[in-house]
């Protein structure tokens, strides 16, 4: 009987001492940076005892933890010092993005067309282009296919569209001496840097055997200039009386190495190598 009833005055005796301590605490002392609280029992629990190995399995799971974090904190800092950066979610899908769009793709793109109408086709292509004094050429990696633009006399930044299916092989002539322009020439064009020039290859073949062709262009003004670029089609077409879509010619939209959209407007539906209208207008 003596031994029961000292136990719980031996236990408050322990208890005020504790908060004594704790009473004692300043508030200036410097307070952890980590605190890991362990609620060892609950009312209604089994005893801390018969817990002990499942208490101590947890203890050490939490220290392990923090120790991952820590070496994780560490790791970033030494990257950080060193000057490297952790992967951008941003650039890794515009990675995936420019992998996927080196094929055609279709996607919706934001028109007043209405929703019968086809979906207009968003492509991703290879170009070669050149300046002309009097228009522009295009040539399209996938398709090996040429697209001449002509300047209208009134009007250059629009006029007549042509194709022509690239026929040039390697050994074939790229260009002839008697089609060079005269070492005194002076261009009118006012198109910056603008060194006059005889095309050639798969351009100049084209050039060289339309002479029609050739004076409504005039010489090159700069030399061949690969990139890749956007190429959109937008289909055309009509609703008829009962609202049902009736296709139609539709309309090309490349973007330029010099930052303009060129819309090449189809003058019939379905050629292989179209032609027809152009009209072009500066993205700045």
């Amino acid at each position: 009987m003596i031994k029961c009833t000292r136990q719980p005055r031996i236990l408050l005796l322990l208890i005020a001492v504790i908060i004594l301590a704790l009473a004692g605490c300043g508030e200036d002392d410097e307070v952890p940076p980590t605190e890991i609280v362990v609620i060892t029992n609950t009312p209604g629990s089994a005893p801390v005892g018969d817990n002990s190995a499942e208490l101590e399995a947890t203890i050490n799971s939490l220290a392990q933890a923090m120790i991952d974090q820590q070496a994780t904190i560490e790791a970033l800092n030494a990257q950080l010092g060193n000057g490297e950066t952790t992967p951008n979610p941003t650039q890794i899908s515009q990675q995936t993005l420019d992998a996927v769009q080196q094929t055609a793709t279709v996607a919706p793109t934001p028109t007043d067309l209405p929703s019968i109408f086809p979906t207009p086709r968003i492509e991703q292509a290879i170009v070669v282009e050149q300046v002309f004094e009097q228009g522009r050429m295009f040539w399209f990696r996938d398709w090996r296919r040429i697209w001449v633009a002509v300047g209208d006399d009134t009007d250059p930044m629009s006029g007549d569209w042509f194709c022509f299916e690239d026929t040039f092989e390697e050994g074939d002539i790229e260009s002839v001496e008697e089609l060079n322009p005269p070492e005194d020439y002076v261009t009118e064009s006012e198109f910056a840097n603008a060194q006059p020039q005889q095309p050639i290859r798969g351009f100049g073949k084209v050039w060289r055997e339309n002479e029609e062709l050739r004076e409504q262009l005039g010489w090159a003004l700069t030399s061949e200039t690969e990139h890749s670029t956007r190429r959109d089609y937008i289909a055309g077409g009509v609703l008829d009386e009962n609202e049902e879509y009736v296709p139609g010619p539709g309309e090309w939209r490349v973007t330029s190495f010099y930052d303009e959209v060129f819309t090449f407007l189809e003058a019939e539906l379905g050629q292989t190598c179209p032609s027809g209208r152009w009209r072009s207008r500066d993205t700045n």
